[in-house]
C-alpha cells in the first residue's frame, strides 16, 4: 500500500503540464529553434521556477486567439501585446521581451521616411504591407495608410523584393533571420527606417473567462519574478542576441497590463 501511494504521487507531480499555443515567429517562437525560441524558453524557465511544465503547441497565428477563446485545454497564447479590443476577451500576463518595429524597403527604390505622426504618410501615397493577425494591421488603417496584407512576414518580404509593395514594418530581429534564411541575396539592399513604428511589450494572452488560465498567469507571473531577479531571464535573452544591447529586448519589472495599455505608436 505505501509502495502504491507513493506511485500515485509520483504520477499526479510529473504527469500533468500545462499546454500553451504559440506560432512561427523566429527567433522568438519556432517549433525548430532551440526550447522552441527565446519566449517559449523564458515561459518554460518562469514556469519552472514555481515547479510547473508546459508543453507547446504551433498554430497559425491567426488560429491562437480563437482556440485560447472556445477550447479551454489551452491555457494561452505566447507571445502578444495588449490592445484594448483584445483586452474585451483576453488577460495578460506580465510581459517579458519587446517588440520593435520598423518599415523595410528596397535601397536606392525606395526613400527613408520619418513621421511625426503616420498618418504624415498619407502624403507619400506608397503601399503598405503588413501581416495578418498582428498589430500593426490595425495602427497602418487607423493612419489610412494603404494597407496590403499578407499571411506571413515571408511573404510581404516577398512581395518587397517585387516591388508590390514600397514598406513593409517587421521587427528586426525577425526580419535578419528570415532575410537570412530566405533572401540571402537581397542583404545588401534591404534596409530599415530608423524610426520605429512600434515599440511594445508582449507576454502571454488567455481567456479571462478560464478561470484555471487566471491561475495560470499568476503561477507564470510568480516564476516570472523569480527568473528576473535571479538573473535567468536576463542570461536566457543574453544568450539568444549575443553583442546586442539586451535591454531594448526585456520588458521592464513595470510591465503589466496594470501600467501598460493600447500604445501602438513609441
Amino acid at each position: 500500500m505505501k509502495f502504491l501511494i507513493i506511485f500515485l504521487l509520483s504520477i499526479s507531480c510529473y504527469a500533468s503540464s500545462y499546454l500553451l499555443l504559440t506560432g512561427e515567429w523566429d527567433p522568438y517562437t519556432g517549433v525548430e529553434l532551440k526550447s522552441y525560441g527565446i519566449a517559449n524558453e523564458v515561459i518554460t524557465k518562469a514556469l519552472s521556477a514555481v515547479g510547473e511544465k508546459v508543453e507547446y503547441k504551433f498554430v497559425p497565428w491567426p488560429r491562437n486567439l480563437d482556440f485560447v477563446k472556445n477550447n479551454s485545454k489551452y491555457m494561452g497564447s505566447s507571445v502578444w501585446a495588449y490592445t484594448e479590443e483584445r483586452a474585451k476577451i483576453y488577460s495578460f500576463s506580465d510581459y517579458f521581451v519587446n517588440n520593435r518595429e520598423s518599415f523595410f524597403y528596397i535601397k536606392n527604390r525606395e526613400k527613408e521616411i520619418s513621421w511625426n505622426e503616420l498618418t504624415d504618410l498619407k502624403k507619400i501615397k506608397a503601399s503598405f504591407g503588413a501581416t495578418r493577425s498582428y498589430e500593426h494591421v490595425e495602427v497602418l488603417k487607423r493612419a489610412g495608410l494603404k494597407v496590403d496584407i499578407a499571411n506571413s512576414d515571408i511573404l510581404n518580404f516577398k512581395k518587397l523584393i517585387a516591388g508590390r509593395i514600397q514598406y513593409f514594418p517587421c521587427n528586426k530581429i525577425v526580419a535578419d533571420e528570415i532575410i537570412r534564411k530566405h533572401f540571402p541575396d537581397h542583404v545588401d539592399i534591404i534596409t530599415h527606417t530608423k524610426q520605429l513604428v512600434l515599440d511594445q511589450p508582449l507576454g502571454i494572452i488567455v481567456n479571462k473567462q478560464n478561470q484555471e488560465a487566471i491561475a495560470f498567469i499568476k503561477k507564470f507571473n510568480k516564476g516570472l519574478k523569480i527568473i528576473r531577479k535571479n538573473g535567468e531571464l536576463k542570461k536566457t535573452i543574453e544568450d539568444y542576441f549575443k553583442q546586442k544591447d539586451i535591454s531594448t529586448y526585456i520588458a521592464p519589472k513595470s510591465a503589466s497590463t496594470e501600467t501598460i495599455k493600447s500604445s501602438p505608436y513609441p
